[in-house]
């Protein structure tokens, strides 16, 4: 079975980044999101410049000059994966 097949909740692509920063922040160190692909009712799926292992607990992190958001989660699967600029990134669903 695919993660496709897999999904409870129907994903939103997103047709343009938040003005804010997104990090993905895990026990032994904080990542910065390159991009965020899509979003659902109980998961994220972004792309990083590091391969995490799945089942980790994260916590993505969206700040802005007057807002600070922290959403806990868990590393459902990371994978290589192009995103658009013709270069392979981690992408990595988290829920």
């Amino acid at each position: 079975m695919t993660a496709v097949e897999q999904r409870k909740h129907l994903r939103h692509v997103l047709g343009r980044q938040a003005p804010g920063k997104f990090r993905l922040l895990t026990p032994a160190a904080a990542y910065s999101i390159a991009v965020v692909r899509d979003i659902s009712g109980s998961g994220i799926r972004v792309f990083l410049d590091a391969s995490l292992a799945e089942r980790l607990d994260v916590v993505v992190e969206y700040t802005e000059l007057t807002l600070k958001l922290e959403m806990q989660g868990r590393v459902a699967w990371c994978t290589e994966q192009d995103h658009g600029t013709g270069a392979a990134m981690p992408s990595l669903s988290v829920f």
